[in-house]
């Protein structure tokens, strides 16, 4: 880096690379030059399941909000029914439901109804329909509270497939099968036989923590049996079905011991029991035609049987003539555990929290910018990390082909320079070069979900590696800090090569809720339009693990003229699937594609029908800066630069359709008419959830941050908050390239 930015870096905190540097292997430009390893590709097995949960969100006031519009269901081919469970639950408080209503019904014949007492959303179909139905409804899943003052604690909101709940605690399922009178053996071998649900094989239940204890008992209606027996050994008290009924040898029996004597006995090892002790069970009674005694155990459900929810021991069978009140009603059935379970994830749950900052209300559209490169380092009390800026050098001077990190720290209690370089050594730093400068970063996406960003590269030069593309897994090590994953099990690896370099890399995201990215071309040629899907499985260590689905691969029709320019691929209509956004800088037309997940039929990925204009700008010197959800709707909104006149400005967008007025403003306080200062990218770099500017200016040299808000004086409306120059960067062919990468070479 020259200037100004070499005396900095290359000088103050030049030992901060100066273990890279010494390495070997510094300047060699692999492992972008590999060779692809997905020629052949072979898709990955992906189990799928629920997915793309956000985790975490933050929540204010009594409006309905969505809590989770990323969720996906995949490889999940018909259900019948969904539920949505509230932990921590205050039944004064806690309202779940579809758009704001507690109760309804789809046009696809999909009930749902918000139980108040339970803190649960059922969701139920008379008959199995596509996954894709349940996903769009539990995309619309809202939450409200009622008690804006005091919203109480956080609350866990768990989703699960299917129409019976998982238990926070372990994942499992469970349901009580009516079937009076039944025995304890066949009543085990029922559940051993019952259908699998969502991949997981059924079993008499083991319970084994209080918790499980607890939300089995509210599922009971009657005496059921439960899988533990003292058959083998009198006295010795076995769960001898489910995972645990698998241990051997433990004190010396099949299955694992956790009671041992009757009503006088003890837990082994502390494990858990319910026994009704205070009623003197287990006693082995041999009263009444039992002349081998009670050897199985049940839930009592019944309250002239003992006290309900605890655990009593019975014969295998008897005549319950005159012991009605014994009678079992059937058993407790439990999913989940066994090593033969072949599943996808069938319950994830949000963490809604009261506490964080308003801002952060809401889950941004998929596709837009809002969240924060993140290549290292370690979140903050809040949970926030450290955000980064990621520069290329195009030049042709000493630093040609260089790459470098900056950490960024930001201080609200300065208005004046909120923004500052942050120099610990392992956040601020260069990292591996690349001198072939036809080599451009274009995508910056998590692929092995480990919270760190990895960089996608395409190389339109006319060297050896002309049309070649990779991936970069990112590292961070708690010592030398950011890296690339070069290690001998590295996932960083050449994608499949396109040689003709009128094809360009437009974006990297996750299209449609799949296992791992997927790729935006445009020709910019013949006109043509392509999705590349890949998968990932996280279980397969080395190159292996990213593969090419071609299955999923598709070109989209029909073919765009080329003055038609893709300025955006981020969801314009809050179903988490991404779309186009088109604009033709000849004539200033606007267009969207609303995208589809379907990879199969005619047409797959877009429909002609789908397509739709938006208003159009004829002064083609407004140019669209940056495709960004501010306001967290779910719905992607515009922003735009005129690099004439200098003005800004934000079209607040509405769900499958043109521009909001009421959320559409001018950003001109402060101006910004020098047009050599270029918006190079947007994210939320203050950890407000609103999306903050990176700015850089291509003719002083200087880089600087704007954080944003929303102006509750004005609408809500997104505003300028405060902002401050970082750094000069002369050298002007260092280029910007994250949080926003582009094709946009000064």
């Amino acid at each position: 880096m020259s200037d100004t930015l070499s005396l900095r870096i290359k000088k103050e905190l030049q030992e901060l690379s100066t273990t890279l540097s010494n390495t070997p292997n510094y300047s060699i430009p692999t492992p972008l030059s590999a060779s692809s390893s997905s020629s052949s590709a072979v898709a990955a097995d992906v189990s799928g399941g629920l997915g793309n949960i956000s985790g975490n969100i933050n929540y204010r006031g009594t409006t309905p909000q969505v809590v989770d519009s990323d969720l996906t269901i995949t490889n999940v081919g018909t259900l019948n029914g969904a539920r949505v469970l509230i932990g921590n639950f205050d039944a004064s408080k806690d309202r779940l439901g579809i758009d704001g209503a507690t109760s309804g019904s789809s046009p696809d014949g999909v009930n749902w109804n918000y139980d108040q007492s339970r803190g649960v959303l059922t969701l139920d179909s008379a008959n199995a329909l596509s996954s894709d139905v349940y996903q769009g409804l539990l995309r619309r899943v809202t939450y409200a509270n009622t008690d804006a003052a005091n919203p109480g604690a956080a609350r866990n909101i768990q989703f699960s497939l299917g129409n019976l709940l998982a238990n926070p605690e372990n994942g499992h399922f469970y349901e009580f099968v009516t079937n009076e009178g039944i025995s304890w053996t066949d009543a085990r071998d029922g559940a051993s036989n019952r259908p699998s649900y969502l991949g997981k094989q059924g079993y008499l239940a083991t319970i084994t923590t209080q918790a499980e204890q607890d939300f089995i008992q509210s599922r009971v209606s009657g005496n059921g049996w439960i899988g533990a027996s003292d058959a083998a050994v009198e006295g010795d008290w076995r769960w001898v079905t489910g995972p645990e009924g698998l241990a051997t040898n433990d004190n010396g029996g099949t299955g694992q011991l956790y009671w041992r004597g009757n009503n006088t006995g003890a837990a082994i090892n502390g494990r858990y029991n319910n026994w009704d002790l205070q009623r003197g069970e287990p006693n082995n009674s041999t009263d009444a035609g039992k002349p081998d005694g009670e050897d199985y155990a049940h839930i009592v459900g019944n309250a002239n049987a003992g006290n309900i929810g605890k655990w009593n021991d019975l014969p295998n069978q008897q005549d319950y003539t005159n012991l009605g009140a014994y009678r079992p009603q059937g058993y407790v059935v439990e999913y989940g555990g066994l090593p033969t379970d072949s599943s996808p994830t069938v319950s994830a749950s949000v963490t809604l929290n009261f506490t964080g900052a308003v801002g952060n209300a809401g889950t941004p559209a998929v596709g837009t910018s809002t969240k924060v490169p993140n290549f290292g380092g370690t979140a903050n009390p809040s949970g926030f990390n450290t955000p980064e800026i990621l520069w290329r050098n195009y030049g042709n001077g000493a630093d040609s082909g260089q790459n470098g990190v900056w950490g960024i720290n930001y201080d609200p209690a300065n208005p004046t320079n909120p923004f500052s370089l942050n120099t610990d050594s392992r956040l601020t730093k260069w990292i591996r070069e690349v001198r072939d400068t036809g080599w451009e970063i274009e995508g910056l996406y998590d692929v092995d979900n480990n919270g760190i960003t990895d960089i996608f590269w395409r190389n339109y030069g006319n060297g050896p590696d002309k049309g070649k593309n990779s991936v970069w897994f990112m590292t961070f090590d708690a010592n030398t800090g950011i890296d690339v994953d070069v290690s001998s099990t590295s996932r960083t690896q050449g994608l499949r090569p396109i040689e003709d370099t009128n094809w360009e890399m437009e974006g990297v995201t996750n299209f449609g809720g799949s296992s791992g990215p997927q790729i935006l071309w445009r020709n910019y040629r013949t006109g043509e339009i392509a999705i590349w899907a890949y998968n990932f499985d996280a279980n397969i260590a080395g190159t292996g693990a990213l593969t090419l689905d071609l299955d999923r691969s598709r070109t989209l029709t029909p073919n765009v003229p080329t003055d038609w320019v893709v300025e955006g691929w981020a969801d314009f209509n809050n179903d988490a699937i991404p779309d186009i956004l088109w604009r033709n800088y000849r004539t200033g037309e606007n267009r969207i594609w609303k995208l589809n997940n379907t990879s199969t039929g005619n047409n797959p990925y877009f429909n002609d029908a789908d397509g739709y204009v938006i208003t159009p700008i004829a002064d083609t010197q407004w140019e669209v800066a940056d495709v960004i959800d501010f306001d967290a709707d779910g719905v992607a909104d515009i922003l735009w630069r005129n690099y004439r006149t200098g003005g800004n400005a934000i079209w607040g967008m509405l769900n499958n359709g043109d521009y909001d007025p009421t959320k559409t403003n001018s950003i001109n306080t402060p101006p910004v008419t020098d047009t050599q200062w270029r918006l190079e990218g947007t994210a939320d770099f203050t950890g407000d959830g609103v999306p903050d500017w990176v700015w850089r200016n291509y003719r002083t040299g200087e880089t600087n941050m704007w954080a944003m808000k929303r102006d509750a004086s004005n609408g809500n409306r997104y505003a300028f908050d405060a902002g401050s120059v970082i750094f000069r960067v002369q050298d002007v062919t260092w280029e910007i390239e994250g949080p926003s990468p582009s094709r946009d070479i000064v």
